[in-house]
């Protein structure tokens, strides 16, 4: 079957192009540890095996506005964030995908769930991210020839119920399945598959039908996909959970670091040391203060991790500590990426964040971390050159005030 005739088919759904994927796509495809911990955090520093694609063309994917890892939308089911595919036209294809689960058989396979949102309209209120498996319809044999995909769409198991700007849960293995191959290799001989996309199949029909069936033992990929066939579609996907032999590990996508669901008790001894250090960016202000890339952030009793998490990815930043204020918890210390603009004073930056994060109604208060010289003369270490040297040291707070009382 060509790609035009399956996009012929396939009208709105997922499809995929039946040529066989350049193994370099997927950089985790060395066998992957499934005691690597419940929940692993994916970011764009540290996508941990993930890549976006274009599948259509077999590249990787590197629009954007059509793939990307991005804060929200509405409140995710795992942190704060989420990974968003987009396409354009009927003939556009995207995805996220991770290797390293070759040869992994579907038997072995206890969960496979994951949660979708789009954010585009859609009629019919069918279309969501698909996820799909690089399959081998037999493990046992010596053929390791691409043999296509397996297709879970979440319509098959709501028709017409995957409504417009809401986050659903899909438990794919309760669902329905269908092979992009009409003809498959079983021990070995061409075998004709009933489980296509005219007949999809339930899990337990896959597995009598092809009682070895499992992941692709070279091409041993997990993808979650969007289009080929869908035209304007916007949709994103988060907390992709997978049990291997009753050990689950759940992908949560954040356009950001982690943020903890408590603030740290305690202050980086980075903070202090001394500024020399490429990760201690240091502004002398006028009125000798001493003021770092990094401010405290309170947030209201009644905010959700998620919110917490989407405040501090909307100003791109990393929480590296935690502070007392006299508050039922500890205030956040948040480092953020400091550039001037033209026209600039040293502190703009940094006036530029408080006031971002002080205007949302999820955050109590945020002000600039500042170190006061006149206060603390001495609390710089080792020593900072003419007039500073080791001794002991006293944080301040340079209150801010960001419209909120």
């Amino acid at each position: 079957m060509t790609l035009s005739i399956c996009l012929l088919v396939a009208s709105i759904y997922a499809c995929q192009d039946f040529t066989t994927p350049a193994h370099l796509l997927w950089p985790g495809s060395r066998r992957l540890d499934f005691s690597s911990g419940p929940v692993v955090v994916v970011t764009p520093a540290n996508l941990g095996g993930w890549s976006f694609i274009n599948d259509q063309s077999g590249s990787a994917c590197t629009t954007a506005t059509l793939c990307a890892l991005v804060a929200g939308p509405g409140g995710p089911p795992s942190g704060g964030g989420s990974a968003e595919l987009a396409t354009a036209a009927t003939t556009d294809g995207v995805a996220f995908a991770r290797g390293g689960y070759n040869a992994v058989r579907l038997d072995q396979i206890t969960e496979l769930s994951y949660s979708t949102y789009r954010q585009s309209a859609d009629g019919g209120n069918n279309l969501a991210i698909a996820l799909q498996l690089n399959v081998d319809y037999d493990l046992t044999d010596a053929d390791s020839s691409y043999q296509g995909r397996l297709v879970y769409e979440p319509h098959r198991a709501a028709p017409g119920a995957v409504p417009q700007g809401t986050w659903q849960r899909w438990d794919t293995r309760a669902g329905k399945w269908w092979g992009t191959r009409a003809s498959v290799r079983k021990g070995g001989i061409a075998t004709t598959n009933a489980c296509v996309q005219a007949s999809p199949c339930t899990w337990a029909q896959l597995l009598a039908a092809f009682p070895n069936l499992g992941v692709h033992k070279v091409y041993g990929a997990l993808v979650l996909k969007a289009g080929s066939g869908w035209g304007a579609f916007r949709g994103n996907v988060d907390a992709v959970s997978i049990g291997v032999g009753g050990v689950t590990t759940t992908f949560d996508f954040e356009l950001a670091n982690p943020v903890p669901a408590t603030p740290p008790d305690s202050v980086p001894q980075a903070i202090w040391d001394d500024i020399s250090q490429p990760a201690n960016l240091i502004i002398r202000h006028p009125g000798d203060s001493i003021i770092r890339n990094v401010v405290v952030v309170q947030f209201r009793p009644s905010a959700t991790l998620a919110d917490r998490q989407a405040a501090i990815a909307l100003v791109n930043g990393t929480v590296i500590g935690g502070t007392g204020w006299g508050y039922p918890e500890h205030a956040y210390l948040v480092r953020f990426p400091y550039a001037l603009l033209a026209g600039d004073d040293v502190l703009d930056p940094l006036l530029r964040t408080t006031r971002t994060l002080g205007a949302l109604p999820t955050i109590e208060f945020a002000t600039i971390q500042s170190l006061n010289s006149l206060i603390a003369p001495n609390y710089l270490r080792p020593h900072d050159g003419t007039g500073f040297t080791a001794g002991p040291f006293r944080a301040t707070a340079r209150p801010v005030r960001t419209g909120r009382k």
